[in-house]
């Protein structure tokens, strides 16, 4: 009711506007189109000015972004066992046949559940290490790491991505796993779903870092949203987030990835959850507003002008704070390297190299300002004298 009365009031200040500008009152025709313009498209307006507002972050931005996945991990990831178990009863309702991998409705109509997913999990292991040459294999802490690794660097607004600007302009980065290969040694796509091709990729949306795996069809999907008429289903599994946003400042908000699309808010309004009055915008308006607080806090570093004193600047950096600080609440099997507080760990400012890691089992975070770090080389290596902290 509260969606229908607001686009109805919308629709009238529309028609208002039409009659100002009819009788040739321009004036106040103009303030009515600008407050339409402010209802239709919301905090959507504040990307007219992105360009502007981001230029000077783009020209003083140098970030390196290093990311790891451990593909080991990812691949003995519950939801794989629990997509199997799936299949497996999908296939004796007949509700699918996998026409050209008939050997997956023998092995699931007969095997047990664990051992097949552990036997396709090493034959993937297999074959990543077959297509990508990767050898950083190793076992620590009964934990397999085999880890692909990706490196982003921002500067000048250019983005590069392992030592080559990268025009595809977002953070994104892809590995496809195929379970087999033909005769020649080349890759089957006689069959692209799972479990035949597994998708592992890594990215940044709405400033989250997510990892993700996928490739799922409408009969292994781990989730409907709606199953009636033109089904909703999910095509991707999220294994692990991190809230880069809350964590390292100055990046230019495009490389954020700003996306109505990939909010819970509007995922829920798309699944038909009418009767619970949905505002699908609900999520994008808070997304919109800490991108800009991002981009203020960034600006001051950018520009020199950063004042722990200024209230503004105060209240955004605490808020982020928080909610980093809530995330690792929620996410204790992530580990930093400024956690250490004891003495042996305790690194003084003339030390620190701006360099701060994030670690799980599925995923290792480098953040690097080298903005920062030529800062505390003017302070602490270029100058010919020394300064004792106490």
């Amino acid at each position: 009711m509260k969606n229908t009365s607001s686009t109805i009031f919308t629709l009238i200040i529309g028609g208002v506007c039409i009659y100002f500008f009819y009788q040739l009152n321009f004036f106040i025709g103009i303030l009515l189109f600008i407050w339409l313009i402010s209802r239709l498209f919301g905090h959507n307006l504040i990307m007219l000015f992105e360009g502007v507002n981001n230029s000077e972050i783009g020209r003083k931005s140098n970030i390196e972004i290093e990311l790891w996945f451990n593909i080991a991990e990812i691949l003995n990831h519950k939801i794989f066992e629990d997509i199997f178990e799936k299949i497996k009863k999908n296939n004796e309702n007949e509700v699918v046949s996998f026409k050209e991998t008939k050997e997956w409705e023998k092995k699931l109509k007969n095997g047990d559940i664990a051992k097949i997913k552990e036997e396709w999990k090493n034959k993937l292991i297999e074959n990543y290490k077959k297509k990508y040459n990767n050898s950083i294999d190793f076992t620590s802490d009964n934990v397999r790491y085999i880890w692909e690794k990706v490196k982003f660097n921002i500067k000048n607004n250019i983005l590069w991505k392992d030592g080559k600007i990268f025009f595809n302009d977002f953070l994104v980065h892809e590995v496809s796993i195929p379970y087999e290969y033909n005769n020649e040694g080349e890759e089957d796509y006689s069959f692209l779903q799972f479990p035949a091709e597994v998708n592992i990729k890594i990215f940044v949306v709405n400033g989250i870092i997510k990892l993700q795996v996928g490739n799922f069809d409408k009969f292994s999907t781990p989730k409907f949203l709606r199953k009636e008429g033109l089904a909703i289903y999910q095509t991707n599994f999220t294994i692990a987030t991190f809230p880069l946003m809350y964590a390292h400042y100055g990046i230019p908000n495009n490389y954020l990835n700003p996306c109505f699309q990939a909010t819970d808010s509007y995922w829920e309004f798309m699944s038909g959850k009418l009767d619970k009055d949905v505002d699908w915008r609900k999520d994008w308006k808070r997304i919109n507003k800490e991108m800009q607080d991002y981009e203020y806090i960034s600006n001051q570093f950018a520009n020199g002008k950063f004042n722990i004193n200024n209230s503004k600047t105060t209240k955004i950096g605490v808020g982020f704070a928080k909610k980093l600080l809530e995330w690792r609440k929620v996410n204790k099997d992530f580990k930093s390297n400024e956690d250490k507080t004891d003495d042996e760990g305790y690194v003084p400012d003339f030390l620190k190299d701006d360099h701060t890691e994030y670690t799980n089992k599925y995923l290792h975070i480098s953040l690097f300002d080298y903005n920062m770090a030529k800062e505390n080389k003017a302070k602490y290596t270029f100058s010919d004298y020394w300064e004792e902290h106490p």
